[in-house]
């Protein structure tokens, strides 16, 4: 091949590389167990456990999200590997997975011989393969054609070889403590969006990235136990599901263009996926389309004790334009046999708002955290109020209890022997703080409120 065509390989490869790299960050996470005596914290160097006296455990592991069980002792992690060499990452493929990559790779190393690699670049079968398929294929290649890949590459070889590795995502279960073992649950190629326990801990909701370049994504359903494996029960346009009360029924929202995965209008629907007795139906309905809404990516959704199944979107008049279809959230309140959503925010507290998803409920279920950084505004679910705290720079906002929030923010006194953040327990009744980070080691907080890419 000619010096052109190595370095057009070279920018293809460094290129594909630099975004591997901008979607693989992890994001601090704070999360108190149900009982509010534990809390799950991962920092920079890891997961930790922690309890409300700031007493941290050591670095358990690597993690990427995690949710308690509602019996308060054991968490559902995800996290993920990757496989650099073919003969490694086979191992994580089905029989047809290994057969499609094979095939892909020698169309790979076809087009680019025959017709260079500017059409390689717009060839529409390579563009729309899976990222694990092209990870897969480019492993294949490099580890049957390594010294003709070699020459061609040249110093950039070994970031290739990272670039390409297959990344395999898991779902695994352990104690809430430092001398337990996580336990594999199952084990997949697809992106792990989130994970949603059902109320009586006996099943997860995971969501997972398509592999086309859908926005949609697949929602899966999964029992908690060895061995079993998750099914797929929707298309979902919304990451956020959630469970009713009695574990019974699915919510989420769906698409109502499939074949237009980047319009914002949707159902808010409801599945079936358990009967009385607690078993998985043998067969699931078509999804009972609740209402229709404006959503985007992070709206969310969460079903309160009492009925009321809370969302949040876009408040809008039909017909719309274009953009009043993207405009400010609101969060609404339906309960099922209703014939409309009720609005719990005025307009003017949604105005003011920088985006109400996602949400989170506090214990007794009267307070609302709506959005996630920099403010900190709580709403009222029981006179629609919104109160501000008076707190800028926080992250990760999460509830402790019906009272207590917890969050990150950057330290107010900085000094030789403090850390560039902190974390912090706010009382709404009192709105007296306590720090419980001041003796936790620098590897876990520091750098937890850098903006990380996705």
């Amino acid at each position: 091949m000619n010096l052109a065509l190595k370095n057009r390989l070279r920018l293809l490869f460094s290129s594909a590389f630099c975004l591997l790299a901008l979607t693989a960050c992890d994001d601090a996470y704070l999360s108190w167990s149900p009982d509010g005596n534990s809390m799950a914290f991962i920092g920079n160097d890891g997961l930790h456990f922690a309890d409300a006296d700031g007493n941290l455990s050591g670095t358990i592991g690597e993690a990427e999200q995690v949710a308690w069980l509602p019996d308060s002792k054991r968490v559902v992690i995800t996290d993920s590997f990757r496989r650099a060499r073919w003969t490694d990452a086979k191992e994580y493929l089905t029989a047809t997975q290994q057969k499609e990559a094979i095939e892909l790779a020698s169309y790979i190393e076809r087009q680019i011989e025959l017709r260079g690699l500017d059409a390689l670049d717009k060839d529409e079968k390579f563009k729309q393969a899976p990222q694990y398929l092209t990870s897969a294929a480019m492993l294949y290649l490099l580890e049957t054609d390594a010294p003709h890949l070699k020459v061609i590459i040249g110093k950039s070889y070994d970031d290739i070889v990272k670039f390409c590795a297959l990344e395999i995502h898991r779902l695994k279960v352990r104690e809430a403590n430092v001398a337990s073992e996580s336990k594999e649950l199952w084990h997949g190629l697809a992106d792990i969006v989130g994970a949603r326990i059902s109320p009586d801990g006996r099943f997860a909701l995971i969501v997972q990235k398509k592999q086309s370049e859908s926005d949609l994504y697949d929602l899966m359903l999964m029992p908690l136990e060895p061995n079993a494996n998750p099914i797929k029960i929707a298309d979902i346009a919304a990451e956020n599901p959630a469970w009713t009360p009695d574990s019974r029924n699915v919510i989420f929202m769906e698409a109502l263009d499939k074949n237009n995965s980047r319009t914002n209008l949707a159902s808010l629907s409801l599945l079936a996926v358990r009967g009385d007795d607690g078993a998985l139906l043998k067969t699931f309905s078509s999804p009972s389309k609740l209402l229709y809404l404006v959503q985007s990516a992070n709206s969310d959704i969460h079903c309160l004790k009492d009925g009321r199944i809370l969302f949040s979107s876009a408040s809008v008049e039909l017909p719309a334009t274009g953009r009043e279809l993207s405009g400010k959230e609101n969060v609404f309140s339906f309960k099922l046999g209703e014939h409309f959503a009720r609005k719990l925010m005025s307009t003017n507290d949604a105005e003011n708002e920088h985006g109400v998803s996602p949400m989170q409920v506090n214990s007794d279920e009267t307070r609302l955290i709506l959005g996630r950084d920099h403010y900190l505004h709580i709403l009222n679910l029981q006179s629609g109020n919104v109160d501000t705290v008076e707190i800028k720079e926080t992250f990760k906002p999460c509830w402790r209890n019906a009272d207590e929030l917890c969050f990150a923010q950057p330290v107010k006194e900085k000094s030789a022997n403090r850390h560039d953040a902190e974390i912090v327990l706010h009382s709404m009744s009192t709105g007296k703080e306590r720090i419980i980070s001041n003796n936790w080691p620098a590897t876990a907080v520091d750098g937890i409120l850098i903006e990380k890419k996705k």
